[in-house]
């Protein structure tokens, strides 16, 4: 015989039927908007909910108050059973007793089983036990879980935040999903154990355990669609050195698609596993395990803070771009975006392929220079990137960089050059055996946005966004520099001295801010580059300058070393052609001589005050005649 009782809570009018175990069985329901009961009954029975029409809804409110909690008891420990079909819409607080779990999903496989979380699930173990399956939400059948913004799913004292059981029993076929965009926690337990089949993982939000693992898969765990991160995953302490990702037993192949922030180890299992990165950041290792593992750099810029290894492939597509900041083992290599290697040296646990539209990039600061290290063959195509934005000094011309070094064959092709966006300074590549080089050259790259300055300065106009332009022509340009190569002390004194009133002052002035943005181009430049623009813009605005000067110093070198020539044939007439009187000697004949005198005068004038300097050779024959015309007059020519 069954007995029902029915009784109203906060505004619900509910229809219990108590069966032979006393099971409270929740039969139907009105709407419920401020739902207030504890779930009782004998033994380990659980408090079901079973959807007729509608689906059973349990609500509570978000300013939880004593009489808003679902919590399980000593006898019923756990709070809410959720059949096969039913949905729980949480906005309240949800809590299994000590050692069991919040809500346990069971019966019959439904797409319509439901948790939707706007509050608080939570469960908690008690010292000492040692038991896996205490879960905030335990999956021993299929369920869709969204955790909201505001959601909470939190495992404490040991216990887990979400459990999906091996259970198939009840065709359970894999189709469980969990979409988080709050918190999924555990102390010292997993966020998320996955020891059975399920469909996917997305997180927008923050999936997290502090001593134990973020998601942890099981030797039957599997996740047909893959995690997709765009949020937090991280398993233990900021280092990277504990788990977010822990699939090393699982033989199931899983795909791992992230654009957020991931902390942890990722440690991927024997099946054919895949690493999509679409932008974000991964603190720690990544292991591929047993199969056939790719990386694949897809999108975005990418950050690896740790070591890469056990993957065939690695490759970084065009327009995506990874900060490497550890090791990488992988068969091959292939690049076809970007690979920041920063200032250290990276090391390639095989062979390098850098396409066409490929670019390594190298940070050159005070101290170090980044390189690649690679165990085996290196082919070399694109563009190698040099960046010296954190100098407290330019690069000296001449200075070399080893960029890339190869055990194997070293293949760089013709069309391989520099990319020199970050830096001012002009470099130049070449190949010296199995290493790739950069050489600093004199001058300014033409890529670079200094160089774009210049080019913008030269054409008139320089804009800084709108607030502040500076209209300079090539003859006011000339004419600052020429003031500011004649003013005493070094360049910075003359950057000084110049100030804003003139207009190279008001360019340097608006070059030395904090960041200028340049025809589109944000620029942000050191002292010590600005007085690399102000040679260059000697060198290349005002070529002239230097020209004249040496032009001048070669035109008096040749006057001069005339005109000695000339003093000295005059010196010798004057032995004679001032004397007069037969006491004198008086010259008897009046032809005309003919001389001849060579000169060779050499100059040489080195770098000054960031001017470049010259070397002027000058050398000839003067020729000449001359005749007496008169007393004391004497005619020639030379």
């Amino acid at each position: 015989m069954q007995n029902f009782a029915a009784f109203a809570a906060g505004g619900t009018f509910m229809l219990i039927n108590r069966r032979r175990r006393q099971q409270a069985v929740l039969l139907a329901t009105t709407s419920v908007f401020a739902f207030s009961a504890v779930f009782s009954g004998v033994g380990s029975a659980y408090a079901q909910v079973r959807s007729v029409t509608p689906v059973a809804t349990v609500r509570t409110t978000t300013n939880v108050a004593a009489n808003q909690t679902i919590v399980g008891t000593a006898d019923k420990p756990v709070a809410i059973e959720l059949i096969g079909g039913g949905a729980v819409e949480n906005r309240g607080t949800i809590r299994g007793f000590a050692n069991s779990s919040a809500i346990v999903v069971t019966g019959v496989a439904s797409a319509a089983t439901k948790i939707d979380n706007y509050g608080t699930i939570e469960a908690s173990k008690a010292p000492g036990n040692t038991a896996r399956d205490v879960a905030a939400i335990y999956l021993a059948s299929r369920a869709d879980i969204i955790n909201r913004p505001t959601g909470v799913i939190r495992g404490t004292g040991g216990a887990d935040g979400i459990i999906v059981a091996t259970d198939v029993a009840n065709g359970n076929v894999g189709g469980s999903t969990i979409t988080n965009e709050g918190l999924i926690s555990s102390d010292s337990g997993n966020a998320i154990s996955v020891y059975g089949p399920m469909r996917s993982i997305t997180n927008s939000g923050t999936i997290i355990s502090q001593t134990g693992t973020a998601i942890y898969l099981g030797a039957n765990g599997s996740i047909s669609e893959g995690i997709t991160n765009s949020g937090t995953i991280q398993g233990g302490p900021n280092d990277g050195s504990g788990k977010a990702i822990d699939a090393s037993l699982s033989s199931a192949s899983l795909t791992v698609s992230n654009s957020g922030t991931i902390v942890g180890q990722v440690l991927f299992g024997s099946g054919n596993d895949q690493l999509r990165l679409l932008g974000g950041s991964i603190t720690g290792n990544v292991s591929g395990g047993a199969g056939t593992n790719t990386v694949n750099a897809v999108s975005g810029t990418s950050t690896l803070n740790g070591n890469i290894s056990g993957f065939s492939a690695f490759t970084i597509a065009s327009g995506a771009k990874v900060n490497q900041r550890g090791s990488i083992a992988a068969t091959t290599v292939t690049n076809s975006g970007t690979l920041d290697v920063g200032s250290a040296t990276r090391t390639v646990t095989g062979n390098y392929v850098q396409t066409s539209t490929g670019t390594l990039a190298v940070t050159i600061t005070d101290a170090a220079a980044g390189s690649l290290s690679v165990s085996g063959t290196a082919s070399v195509d694109g563009k190698v990137a040099p960046n010296t934005a954190s100098r407290t000094t330019t690069v000296a011309p001449g200075t070399s960089f080893t960029v890339l070094q190869s055990t194997g064959t070293l293949t760089v092709a013709s069309t391989a050059g520099i990319d020199s966006t970050n830096t001012i300074e002009k470099f130049a590549l070449s190949q010296s055996g199995n290493q790739l080089r950069i050489t600093r050259e004199s001058g300014i790259a033409p890529d670079a946005p200094v160089q774009k300055a210049i080019d913008l300065i030269k054409n008139g106009t320089i804009s800084t966004g709108g607030s502040t332009s500076v209209a300079s022509t090539t003859v006011a340009l000339e004419r600052a520099l020429t003031s500011i190569v004649n003013l005493p002390g070094g360049l910075p004194q003359r950057i000084t001295t110049v100030g804003s009133a003139r207009p190279l002052g008001q360019i340097l002035s608006i070059f030395q801010s904090s960041t200028v943005n340049i025809g589109g181009t944000s620029v942000q430049l050191s002292q010590n580059q600005v007085n690399d623009i102000v040679t260059q813009f000697v060198r290349e605005i005002t070529p002239d300058f230097s020209i004249s000067a040496t032009g001048a110093s070669v035109t008096n070198a040749i006057g001069a070393s005339s005109t000695t020539t000339v003093s000295t044939r005059l010196a010798s007439m004057r032995g004679t052609d001032s004397q007069t009187g037969m006491a004198a000697g008086d010259m008897v004949g009046r032809g005309i001589d003919m001389w001849a005198q060579p000169y060779l005068s050499t100059f040489k004038q080195g770098l000054k005050d960031g001017v470049s300097g010259f070397q002027a050779d000058s050398r000839g024959l003067t020729i000449g005649a001359d005749t007496v015309v008169a007393d004391n007059l004497r005619v020639g020519l030379a």
